[in-house]
């Protein structure tokens, strides 16, 4: 039990983590790319969607992240331990 809530808090962290960044890097190109390219309601609709498909992304590349590091992290304890 206490392993698997180690698993989840690694993984939810990482995930929060990067949708955070996600979020900022977004939020600055579209500052970037709004003024300059959106012409019409249809090129605001194409790249919030964008949007959201690389939030999304990013969440889930958080997360498979914050397993890799809770597998390596654990992978260290055992050999140090031994």
């Amino acid at each position: 039990m206490k392993r698997l809530f180690c698993i989840a808090l690694c993984m939810i962290g990482s995930a929060l983590l990067t949708a955070v960044a996600s979020f900022y890097m977004i939020d600055a190109f579209s500052l970037w790319y709004g003024p300059r390219y959106i012409k019409n309601d249809k090129d605001i609709t194409t790249i919030y969607l964008l949007s959201l498909g690389v939030w999304l992304a990013t969440i889930v590349a958080g997360g498979a992240a914050g397993k890799m590091i809770h597998t390596r992290l654990c992978k260290a304890l055992a050999r140090r331990s031994n």
